[in-house]
């Protein structure tokens, strides 16, 4: 039913796999990073392409389906690690740009107020 976006049908999956997903997240998210959120991304990568999925057989099938959720969510932590080290790496150029205009304002003002 999740193949058809039935809500019902994905919000039990999401309670099914909820604890496995974050369990997976934690260990590949650092500190510094929200686990939840990437893994709630990985959700929504679920539901967009679980009718990619198939299941060769019913006795496998929450097998597969776990074992294809875990790739899906370690590439989206990865994704999420490039994403942010990107961005601390603008703020830390902007912090290399920013600090001398800081530092030349804060004078000026000494000086000012003197």
């Amino acid at each position: 039913m999740c193949r058809k976006n039935d809500r019902k049908s994905q919000k039990q999956l999401f309670y099914t796999l909820h604890e496995f997903a974050l369990k997976i997240c934690y260990r590949y998210t650092s500190i510094q990073r929200d686990p939840i959120s990437s893994m709630y991304e990985g959700f929504v990568r679920l539901f967009k392409n679980i009718e990619q999925l198939d299941f060769n057989g019913e006795s496998d099938a929450h097998s597969n389906l776990r074992k294809w959720f875990k790739y899906i969510l370690i590439d989206t932590c990865i994704e999420d690690g490039k994403s942010e080290t990107k961005r601390l790496k603008n703020l830390s150029d902007w912090d290399t740009h920013l600090l001398p205009v800081i530092r030349k304002l804060t004078t000026f003002l000494k000086q000012r107020d003197n």
